[in-house]
């Protein structure tokens, strides 16, 4: 029986990877991001990412693959809720969370950072210390729109998306990449982190935090930043962070989370043209 089956699932992964390959090619032809390449469905076997920022992975039921676009929300190259709305509403849209994404924390920490530091956010050093995610993507995103030096302290492949930091380099951002913590610290104004496990990580979370175990955000860490150098974190925590920091004189994130109210207020009002 082994002899039928097995030829049969190495003829379909043939398939598969040729005919997947072909939404590839043309992708990248048009110049359209491709985030994942899989052979399989199911929990990834092993993978690697190439230079392009593609995920390339062997899944543990092989009768098929997929092309994952950028933008995509899901593997049948369905676009994000929030843009599919954008398209055909004709009132404001807020994206207040999405996977992706969370312009609406970064706008908030945007406010909270110039209203300690009583400057422009654009004289100021800012750095994040941790997993790739959607809160980074989007600071990422405000250190075009607010012409911000970042500095970004993780594991070699919890990298940010190429993508995306590609775009980034087209306009002229001024974003740092370092695989150490204390070097992404070093004269820095802003310290940020978040957890590691996010909501949406379908990951070896033993494992992943293992590859997290040099990022933690402690007193040494601060010590590498400016003398008078904040902290923030857009919470809940978790062990990224020592209690001593977290709780100790450098750290904003209560004055951080209340502020949220006051700028998703604004969002509204200036929305509804209301902003005076």
């Amino acid at each position: 029986m082994l002899n039928t089956i097995v030829p049969f699932i190495v003829l379909i992964l043939v398939v598969v990877f040729i005919h997947e390959y072909g939404h590839y090619y043309f992708a990248r032809k048009y110049g359209v991001g491709v985030t994942d390449f899989s052979i399989g469905f199911g929990k990834e076997i092993f993978g690697w990412n190439d230079k392009s920022g593609t995920r390339w992975k062997i899944c543990w039921i092989p009768l098929g693959g997929y092309v994952k676009f950028f933008g995509d929300r899901n593997v049948f190259s369905q676009s994000d809720q929030e843009e599919v709305l954008k398209k055909y509403m004709t009132i404001p849209l807020i994206n207040g969370l999405s996977p992706r994404s969370h312009p609406t924390q970064v706008l908030s920490d945007v406010f909270t950072i110039q209203e300690i530091k009583k400057k422009p956010i654009s004289k100021l050093q800012i750095c994040w210390i941790g997993d790739s995610n959607n809160v980074l993507n989007s600071l990422i995103e405000a250190s075009v729109k607010f012409s911000f030096k970042l500095n970004i302290g993780c594991p070699k492949k919890y990298e940010p998306n190429k993508i995306l930091l590609s775009w980034a380099k087209k306009n002229k951002s001024n974003i740092k990449i370092f695989n150490d913590s204390k070097k992404a610290a070093k004269g820095s104004d802003v310290v940020f982190t978040d957890k590691v496990i996010s909501m949406n990580d379908k990951v070896n979370k033993i494992k992943k935090m293992k590859d997290f175990k040099n990022f933690k955000v402690t007193s040494i860490v601060m010590n590498c930043a400016k003398k008078d150098a904040i902290f923030l974190h857009c919470l809940p925590r978790g062990s990224e962070v020592s209690n001593g920091v977290f709780l100790g004189k450098q750290s904003k994130v209560f004055q951080q989370a209340l502020n949220r109210i006051y700028v998703q207020k604004s969002i509204l009002l200036y929305c509804f043209e209301k902003l005076r």
